[in-house]
């Protein structure tokens, strides 16, 4: 088996939060296709959970633009799967806006009791 890290989603819960963004909610652009990040193999098998704070701008063509990680806990492990996940959201079209922000939260799934 190849080393480093492996993609893993199953057994898995990933949760978005939304966070506030820069327009009042009625001109936000609505989210169409959400596609949840995978959770890394390495943050599983250690039961991490984890947080990431991220910035992007959404074009008026709905597609995602200039994403950031802003914050993230632990550091670096879950930071490639939120904006590998980020490439396949698509929002509203002719409703860009700037700026808009949003927190996942990475929690693994409890395992038998």
């Amino acid at each position: 088996m190849k080393q480093g890290v492996k993609w893993a989603c199953v057994g898995v819960l990933v949760m978005a939060l939304l966070v506030g963004c820069s327009r009042p909610a009625e001109n936000k652009p609505r989210l169409l296709q959400w596609v949840p990040p995978l959770y890394p193999a390495v943050a599983v098998s250690q039961q991490l959970k984890g947080v990431v704070r991220v910035q992007y701008d959404v074009g008026s063509d709905g597609q995602i633009h200039n994403a950031q990680i802003l914050q993230s806990t632990p550091a670096y492990v879950f930071d490639d799967y939120v904006l590998q996940a980020l490439t396949h959201w698509l929002y509203e079209r002719d409703k860009p806006v700037n700026g808009m922000v949003k927190t996942i939260v990475f929690t693994p799934k409890k395992t038998g009791a």
